[in-house]
């Protein structure tokens, strides 16, 4: 009844997700979600050490795509640009994966979902059936609505970190 708000894989960041070892199983395309998976939470300055990342994974062979709840800034326009990019996407409904797949035209057995919230990025993932990781948020701040979220979210943190620390 609750499986879909397990996450599949959990690493602490998005920096210890061993990705060389999800191409050699097949994987050749990310979605990843950009608040507090990849920046701070509001932020519209996507920090060198991201960048630097997300061209190594392209050249490892990924195709990427990062997708957003939020609204696009001209600040966030700016960042993502050159980047497959879905803002106000409305996570946890599948049209955004499915707009994602189609951007990158990739397969779903072959892609993985990245993010820090199994409300939103993990039941989406896991609804229409791809893997995922989960991580643990890179900042502290976060709006009223997401602190909530957080809170039903424990139990299934609890379970999964058992499992994969």
């Amino acid at each position: 009844m609750f499986e879909n708000f397990y996450p599949k894989n959990y690493f602490r960041s998005f920096y210890s997700i061993d990705f060389r070892k999800f191409y050699k199983k097949g994987f050749n395309a990310l979605i990843i979600d950009l608040d507090n998976t990849l920046v701070i939470h509001g932020s519209d300055v996507l920090p060198e050490k991201v960048t630097d990342k997300l061209k190594t994974l392209r050249k490892i062979g990924f195709k990427i795509c990062i997708f957003s709840n939020r609204d696009c800034s001209e600040g966030l326009k700016h960042m993502v640009k050159g980047i497959n990019f879905i803002y106000n996407a409305r996570k946890p409904k599948s049209a955004c994966f499915y707009k994602a797949l189609s951007l990158m035209k990739a397969k779903k057995e072959k892609t993985l979902v990245i993010g820090d919230q199994i409300l939103t990025d993990i039941l989406g993932a896991n609804r229409i059936g791809l893997e995922n990781v989960l991580v643990e948020p890179v900042g502290k701040y976060e709006p009223f609505k997401i602190k909530i979220k957080r809170i039903l979210e424990v139990p299934f943190r609890r379970v999964r970190k058992k499992k994969f620390d």
